[in-house]
């Protein structure tokens, strides 16, 4: 009996391996049914302007305030997977490629100028394109494409490298720096905070424009 049950154990493992994967399949086809008015495939071409999501941030409690988006980018190559090899506008490729659920249209509000061959943006060779395409290795989560921005008061703010602080910027660069005048008024003083908090800020906010 035992050596009948043995017998027949290859044809039932075969039997469910048959019958899990005619399920997956069953229920990846119902998945596309029910979500088929959310799925979109995006199949940029080269030479779209895309914006790659900034899964950095996703997880930090303390990064509200960072672009939720980096770009604009520009698609230089879809590999065969799907994801893609993108460069920055200034024809830097990013080192690794991005994956499909990263990168999302870019609408530009105004035309942006980029060349017929988009090869000739790039600044790596043909042979080192080809080699990001068939490298495992993709883009970091914790890529630090960090575009200059506005800050609260419009003024352009100055983009710090990795381990520079404020105090390390020179003169030169903090000469063109304007700060909002601060209220000469000694009902608002900090020391004084008899004011309500309504009042201050309504009076702050018209000190700065």
């Amino acid at each position: 009996m035992h050596a009948q049950a043995l017998a027949k154990h290859a044809q039932h493992v075969l039997a469910m391996r048959e019958r899990v994967s005619k399920n997956k399949l069953d229920a990846v086809l119902r998945y596309e049914r029910e979500y088929k008015a959310t799925i979109v495939d995006h199949d940029f071409k080269s030479g779209r302007l895309v914006l790659m999501r900034n899964s950095r941030v996703e997880d930090s409690l303390d990064s509200k305030m960072d672009p939720r988006y980096l770009g604009p980018l520009v698609v230089i190559r879809r590999t065969k997977g799907g994801s893609y090899i993108l460069a920055e506008l200034n024809g830097s490729v990013l080192g690794g490629r991005v994956a499909q659920f990263r990168v999302i249209p870019y609408h530009a509000r105004q035309k942006i100028e980029l060349p017929q061959k988009i090869h000739d943006l790039i600044d790596v060779s043909p042979q080192t394109l080809e080699e990001l395409v068939n490298d495992d290795k993709s883009v970091k989560q914790e890529y630090q494409y960090q575009p200059l921005g506005k800050n609260l008061y419009g003024i352009d703010r100055i983009q710090l490298q990795d381990g520079e602080s404020d105090s390390d910027l020179s003169i030169s660069e903090l000469e063109g720096e304007e700060y909002p005048p601060d209220v000469e008024n000694d009902e608002f003083d900090d020391e004084n905070n008899s004011a309500p908090i309504a009042s201050r800020l309504r009076n702050a906010r018209i000190a700065t424009k």
